[in-house]
């Protein structure tokens, strides 16, 4: 599309489709035309997909440029996809990317070996002349800087990425993009979240007798219509099977409800996350004999995060505001989305199992229809190539372990075309595995910060300007979030929510960070 409207004479191929489709094209991939008097080579226009299954056509031209959007997707030089790319004769490379930092130095080694395979030979030297394990953790701020004071290895980082790094912030290009703020929302748990989740770290799960309680079958709709279904649990994580030895067996409740639970615990940081998001995740109220989820009041009431997410979501839509809700587990969705129904919540979903068009459908149908009020997402799926620029607000239910992977999603209503401001909520239960993902994510963001700081890497920018301790101090003390809201037990005061959805500030003022 971009080269219909800026370069509409440039030869294009869009060269994907099915196997025997690629055959077919392949003919014409080095076929020339004549534009401007010069014999040109078509542009090859592919997916990350297509060099994998077809490494033999691409591989044998020469080419003259080789650009990778999404640059990120090789952090990993061991993937197939940065074997079969790094393999392809080129003259020159280009990778683009918002992240070319988002876990570690390693993955930053990989897209400078993609680049320059000469250069940058070697992963053991490269960790070896760069180690930054202080910068990952916040009570090690003053033996960072100690470090950098004795060895300048920022700095001497810096000077190496500087032939190889340009970076573009929005505030660079003038794009007047509305400004964004972040609160951090700790929310509290419930009696249910609160016992279940001691019992995982004891090993013995108590699972409430009300739980499963005989009811009648929901009917379906007066038209005739299926309501929404809970799927039927298919995590490996936690299931009902027969007692093995790789089981923990948890018992909850005394007498006629007795009830034993099996719990795999070879991952039990799994287990907790989930008793966090929602108890349904870990034994859904569902109707007696049967996998079809109790759609009622206790969707809400048994869910620290889906009280506070309740709260908020009728203030918001009270204000006339939109919202694009994350998380990392589909199964989350699939219980926000029941919630949505039983509040008759216009919305649109998208996860991995979306296919192209459908995706296509449902966000030019949330763009352009006012009257959609929400969109749900997984937070991996959802975190690139789509542009909602019809919401105004995100809340990110469940943090990633990949703090870029939160930002990516962010972006999907914060980037070029958004006419509002932007408010992110980032639910945290404290005290739990919720903080310490949250913390650790801002630990490595604080990595990032360091080796690709502000200010540095721009077209004619110095690579020997020694970085300034107290500039790397206030890097490293940066706040990730701009408030933070704590409720009064399980419930937030009113002054809570009007801090909560307080946007004075950011009307008249352009993102600066």
């Amino acid at each position: 599309n971009e080269f219909e409207v800026f370069a509409p004479k440039i030869p294009v191929i869009l060269y994907h489709g099915s196997g025997e489709k690629r055959k077919k094209m392949a003919r014409n991939l080095l076929k020339t035309s004549k534009l401007l008097g010069k014999t040109v080579l078509p542009v090859i226009l592919t997916s990350y997909e297509v060099p994998i299954y077809d490494e033999k056509i691409l591989s044998k031209p020469t080419w003259k440029y080789l650009v990778v959007d999404e640059g990120h997707k090789i952090k990993n030089h061991k993937t197939k996809l940065a074997r079969v790319l790094g393999g392809f004769k080129s003259v020159n490379r280009l990778l683009l990317t918002g992240t070319p930092l988002q876990n570690n130095l390693a993955e930053l080694w990989s897209l400078l070996h993609f680049l320059l395979p000469e250069v940058f030979d070697s992963l053991d030297v490269f960790e070896t002349l760069f180690t930054a394990e202080e910068l990952e953790r916040e009570e090690e701020t003053e033996q960072c800087l100690e470090k950098e004071k004795k060895s300048n290895i920022l700095t001497l980082l810096q000077e190496v990425l500087t032939p190889f790094l340009l970076r573009r912030l929005k505030t660079d290009v003038d794009l007047a993009i509305p400004n964004k703020k972040e609160i951090l929302v700790h929310c509290p748990m419930t009696k249910i979240q609160l016992e279940l989740y001691k019992a995982v770290l004891d090993k013995s799960i108590l699972v409430h007798s009300k739980f499963y309680k005989d009811t009648e079958i929901i009917p379906d709709n007066p038209d005739g219509t299926k309501l929404k279904r809970y799927s039927k649990l298919r995590d490996p994580s936690i299931c009902h099977v027969v007692e093995d030895r790789e089981w923990d067996v948890v018992k909850f409740g005394e007498g006629d409800n007795a009830y034993k639970l099996h719990v795999k615990m070879t991952a039990p940081h799994i287990v907790l996350i989930k008793i966090l998001n929602h108890p349904y995740l870990i034994h859904p109220k569902v109707f007696h004999g049967s996998n079809i989820l109790q759609v009622d009041d206790e969707i809400t009431q048994s869910s620290g995060k889906m009280t506070i997410l309740d709260g908020l979501l009728k203030r918001l839509k009270a204000r006339g505001h939109r919202v694009l809700i994350f998380s990392t587990y589909t199964a989350m969705l699939d219980i926000i989305e029941e919630y949505m129904g039983m509040c008759d919540y216009e919305y649109r979903r998208l996860d991995g199992n979306t296919d192209i068009e459908d995706r296509r459908t449902y966000m030019r149908e949330f763009n352009t229809d006012p009257d959609i009020f929400a969109f749900l997402l997984s937070t991996r799926a959802g975190g690139l190539g789509i542009n909602l620029t019809g919401a105004d607000t995100v809340i990110i239910y469940n943090s990633d372990w990949n703090p870029q992977a939160d930002l990516q999603a962010q972006d999907r209503c914060h980037r070029i075309g958004q006419k509002k401001p932007v408010l992110v909520y980032r639910f945290m239960v404290p005290t739990t595995i919720d903080e310490r993902i949250v913390n650790r994510a801002s630990s490595k963001r604080r990595l990032e910060k360091m080796v690709i700081q502000k200010g540095m890497f721009k077209a004619g920018s110095s690579a020997s300007i020694q970085l300034p301790l107290e500039e790397l101090r206030e890097l490293l003390n940066e706040k990730q979030h701009n408030l933070e809201v704590q409720p009064n037990g399980t419930v937030l005061t009113n002054e809570q929510w009007e801090s909560l959805l307080d946007r004075s500030g950011l009307d008249c003022h352009l993102e600066r960070t």
